[in-house]
């Protein structure tokens, strides 16, 4: 019985890759160029990456974790503005509801 074929996946991003002949393939969601390694009976195993494919592989490692920090930077931005408006907010309505408790004790003295 034969095994069902499994698609072949981009290494570094796991996106389908083409199915080929050729000894080497480059996936079109990320760039990065693998060799298709096969085992003596014609199997094909995982892709291993190439040195250009490294070299891409990194970049976009790279790209992603700046774009992962800035998006933790903005993101704790955000957290820190919320909470200054709500201390604002919290100090607005004490101070607004000791000015109405301090009319009422006026109104009340009268």
């Amino acid at each position: 019985m034969t095994q069902p074929v499994q698609p072949l996946r981009c290494p570094n991003c796991g996106a389908p890759l083409p199915d080929t002949d050729a000894d080497q393939v480059t996936c079109s969601f990320c760039g990065t160029t693998s060799r298709i390694a096969r085992d003596p009976s014609g199997v094909r195993r995982p892709f291993m990456p190439t040195p250009e494919g490294l070299a891409k592989l990194n970049a976009y490692t790279q790209q992603i974790a700046r774009e992962r920090e800035a998006s933790d930077q903005a993101q704790q931005r955000t957290r820190t503005r919320r909470a200054v408006l709500s201390l604002i907010v919290g100090v607005l309505i004490i101070a607004i509801s000791f000015a109405i408790l301090v009319l009422a004790y006026a109104v009340l003295l009268r």
